[in-house]
């Protein structure tokens, strides 16, 4: 995973700065904000509902940062 601009990517995510701060401060999910319209996706969508599994942030993990 990286934030950069790239010709080819499995998957492409177009989400808002604050979306992606309450995900990473687990209130929310990629799951949830994908459902909701927050955030918007293309590529291979098996990887997109993976993203919740590979990056679980919850609150616990970030309050301690």
């Amino acid at each position: 995973c990286e934030y950069a601009l790239r010709e080819e990517a499995e998957v492409y995510l177009d989400i808002e700065r604050d979306i992606m701060i309450e995900i990473v401060a687990g209130r929310k999910t990629f799951q949830r904000a994908f459902a909701t319209g927050e955030m918007t996706a293309r590529g291979n969508f098996m990887n997109i509902r993976m993203l919740d599994e590979l990056f679980p942030f919850d609150e616990e993990m970030t309050d301690r940062y």
